[in-house]
């Protein structure tokens, strides 16, 4: 059971409950008989992989970034030239009633992105559409790219406090005339049109697309009356009253005759029926909420749901005229479902939690938010010294970028509840010499929360204040003065703990690092040197080649600092990796989408490649973070990762830069591009001695002999892939060599065949059978070894007998070569493994 079993119905329902839907003739009709826009919300966080570019499976490779933003740019058209006005909103909130759901997500996007790298590493298949997961960086990519379209028709917002809430509520107070989305709380909240985010299409000529889900045929299909939509999604289970909570209702509802419909006060027992009737109002008032009976009560009511409260007051009877078709409900059954639910609510008490739920239903974003996390004070740590307040005006300018979609969807939760949400990564579940995103980026993290609560001011004046009172010296230590902030960092652990993370703020290296209103506010002429120089301190890439014109452009300076950080921190990578990694940056193909989509036949996919990806993407998502906290040093039109970046293309220069390729090879043979490399490396590594280059790992021929194992050393892979038949094995690539991480020297690619063959013309093979070792003067009858006397030269006989029988048990007996078959070259078939 569950809420979400209710979209699933809607999308798999045969009964005509869903129809296909052209926007644009819709828009078209509208326009001719209202003279008025179609206009639609789009959940964002439906369809990430709908704007993110559509059936393309290129985004386990770092992004495609150039095509999003085209894809985009023709969404933009499309809706210009239909006049559609489109208001995408991305969840920007905590949700902390929600977070276990929120945990159960990051599981399965886990175990998703665990198949995508096992099926990549075994068979290098790239993953299918149904195996999506919002990649690094990709909201941030969006939100930017809307913001550099500037589109009057098309605009991002972020939700504050209760996503799905907000949503309905900007729709109904701004007269919206449809909600696309994809979750069964849009169902029950009836918006004036549906439609699928999921079937959404937009063809090249400009056909905007996707289907409608009909509530009225859905009514009818469940046989539901349309006013009791919020009792029956309430029983299905949602984040208030769960599943679990109702597991014992649901056994005993399956359990009954279809006559015989157990009630709830046999099913529970007076405790546990107290409890439940509790969870039951509050997510029958979280429903109601939502309804277009609700946002009628207006904006000086609010909507409370007490002990004494009967489900007929909040739901009164379906009278007069059916807005609906007519429906199959027979009165019987309408007064005994009404009866049951009135025995869950006649004479029972709340308990001593929060007794009464206020709603002001008519405000999109404050209102529409639960008083459970109203009533509860943001946590932000175990001590005083954490309690540091932010100032009024910042709060404001915060919550008025948050809503608009113009700031990181991470600084408004820190700066209001001390709280932030780190998605997972597309990363290996088992990193080894690579460490986790959300652990590699925490430093930076800390220092950007250090900023947002002004952490070097308030040290500052502490440690003034110190002095004062207690006459300190001159020289008096600057961590004396206690100032301490504690951030709560949800970031999902495999040993299935809900707990977060308690990271503490620090200040930065700079100790002259002015405040945020500072940061913020400030007008002076040297603010906006202030505020790179605390961008560039976060990132650790404080030097002056990283600011100068000549070597680093405007538009690549995110880019010089993620790398420097990768530098920095860790042997992470290795020296060819950079130059992939520099010859994108510069690569006249990144403004090419189909010059880049043509690269996907020549490139070899790589587990280690997917994941450098991934992790510098969220180190571009960090950047981007600290740019924000920071008073926006870096204009949004330079911060887009389309101007440095592209996954596929990226894997193709690293397969290019691990054959030792040449820098003008990388560069496609433009010598100025080569330059401008020279000049990107050299501010990258300004002031960096002794970079620790990640170490190549050793590589040997593989075998599936358990013999030829045993010679290998330990921990190295002796799997093979099976085969049928005649087995050929070619490298493609070749063998290299490589010195303290410089390729010296490779070589062509080899083919060997062992096998048995038998025919004619093909001679026959003797099985060769090894001989049996015999003790030497090392080992005694039995097999131990003895300690007095050297080996003797029959010893050594038979230790070279024994280790040659291992390698022609292994390896197999030389094959002799018929005389017809002199001049046959072996022919490699389909079913050959390569």
């Amino acid at each position: 059971m569950g809420i979400h079993l209710l979209q699933e119905f809607l999308e798999t329902d045969s009964h005509g409950g869903q129809k296909a839907v052209n926007l644009s003739a819709l828009a078209l009709e509208k326009r001719r008989i209202s003279n008025q826009r179609l206009r639609v919300v789009i959940d964002a966080e439906n369809c990430l992989d709908r704007l993110y570019g559509g059936f393309l499976s290129d985004w386990f490779c770092g992004g495609s970034w150039t095509l999003m933003q085209n894809f985009l740019s023709h969404l933009a058209k499309v809706c210009t030239d239909s006049e559609i006005e489109v208001v995408i909103f991305f969840n920007g909130a905590i949700e902390r009633d929600r977070i276990k759901e929120w945990y159960v997500d990051q599981a399965s996007m886990r175990q998703t992105i665990n198949l995508v790298f096992a099926n990549i590493g075994r068979k290098g298949i790239p993953p299918s559409r149904c195996q999506f997961v919002p990649l690094a960086c990709l909201r941030p990519a969006l939100i930017t790219a809307i913001r550099h379209i500037s589109s009057p028709n098309m605009q991002a917002r972020f939700s504050q406090n209760d996503h799905r809430l907000e949503v309905i509520t900007f729709c109904r107070e701004n007269q919206f005339d449809a909600i696309m989305a994809a979750h069964g709380d849009y169902a029950v909240f009836d918006p004036p049109r549906y439609f699928s985010s999921r079937n959404l299409k937009l063809t090249f000529k400009g056909v905007f697309s996707t289907s409608e889900f009909v509530m009225d045929k859905v009514a009818r299909n469940l046989d539901l009356h349309p006013k009791r939509f919020c009792f029956f999604a309430a029983l299905l289970g949602n984040h208030i009253l769960t599943e679990k909570d109702l597991l014992p209702f649901y056994r005993d509802l399956t359990n009954s005759a279809d006559t015989v419909t157990p009630a709830p006060k046999d099913v529970f027992s007076e405790e546990e029926r107290q409890e439940k009737i509790a969870l039951l109002k509050q997510s029958l008032q979280h429903y109601y909420n939502g309804t277009r009976d609700a946002a009628a009560v207006g904006k000086d009511s609010a909507v409370v749901v007490n002990a004494d409260l009967k489900p007929a007051d909040i739901l009164p009877p379906f009278s007069g005229e059916r807005s609906f078709c007519d429906m199959s409900i027979s009165e019987a059954n309408d007064s005994h479902l009404s009866e049951r639910i009135m025995n869950m609510s006649i004479d029972e008490k709340l308990p001593a939690t929060p007794s009464q739920f206020k709603l002001d239903l008519s405000s999109s974003t404050s209102s529409a938010y639960s008083s459970t996390e109203q009533d509860t004070p943001p946590r932000v740590g175990r001590t005083e010294e954490t309690a540091l307040e932010v100032g009024p005006i910042v709060l404001q300018l915060a919550a008025e970028h948050h809503k608009n979609g113009t700031f990181s969807a991470w600084i408004y939760p820190i700066l209001t509840r001390r709280e932030v949400k780190l998605d997972v990564t597309f990363e290996p579940e088992i990193p080894g010499d690579v460490p986790t995103a959300s652990e590699y980026y925490k430093p930076i993290r800390q220092n950007v929360y250090g900023i947002l609560f002004s952490l070097n001011e308030r040290k500052r004046l502490a440690k003034e204040q110190l002095r004062r009172e207690q006459q300190f010296q001159l020289d008096a230590d600057f961590k004396k003065a206690k100032v301490q902030v504690v951030v709560k960092e949800y970031v999902f652990f495999n040993n299935g703990s809900y707990e977060p993370d308690f990271v503490r703020a620090e200040p930065l290296a700079w100790k002259e690092c002015p405040s945020v209103e500072k940061l913020w506010f400030g007008q002076e002429s040297g603010d906006k040197e202030r505020r790179l120089r605390a961008f560039l301190t976060c990132m650790r890439s404080d030097t002056p080649l990283i600011t100068n014109q000549f070597y680093v452009p405007t538009h690549l300076i995110i880019f010089c600092c993620v790398m420097r950080y990768m530098l920095q921190h860790g042997s992470i990578l290795r020296r060819h990796e950079l130059e992939a990694f520099l010859a994108t940056a510069v690569s006249p193909m990144l403004r090419n989408v189909q010059a880049v989509q043509n690269l996907a036949q020549k490139c070899q996919l790589t587990q280690r490649g997917i994941h450098l990806a991934s992790l510098f993407m969220r180190g571009v998502e960090t950047a981007l973070f600290a740019n924000d906290a920071c008073g926006a040093p870096l204009h949004a039109s330079w911060c887009g990762p389309s101007l440095f970046f592209d996954g596929r293309l990226f894997q193709h220069k690293l397969s290019q830069a691990s054959r030792n390729a040449k820098p003008d090879d990388l560069c496609e043979g433009q010598i100025a591009l080569v330059a401008q490399i020279d000049n990107l490396r050299m501010a990258i590594l300004e002031g960096l001695r002794d970079v620790e280059w990640a170490r190549a790992p050793l590589s040997l021929p593989v075998t599936s002999s358990p013999a030829r194992a045993a010679l290998l050393p330990a921990g190295m892979n002796t799997s093979t892939p099976r085969g049928r038949g005649r087995t050929m094995k070619m490298l493609k690539e070749g063998g290299k060599l490589e010195v303290a991480g410089m390729v010296v020297g490779h070589w062509g690619p080899t083919t060997s065949a062992s096998s048995r063959m038998r025919g004619r013309g093909r001679g026959l093979v003797a099985e060769v059978r090894p001989p049996e070792p015999r003790p030497s003067a090392l080992q005694s009858a039995n097999g131990e070894r003895m300690s007095s006397g050297d080996p003797s030269k029959e010893d050594i006989k038979d230790i070279y007998r024994s280790l040659a029988a291992r390698c022609t048990m292994s390896i197999g007996a030389p094959e002799p070569i018929a005389i017809g078959a002199m001049k046959r070259e072996p022919q490699i078939k389909e079913e050959d493994e390569i």
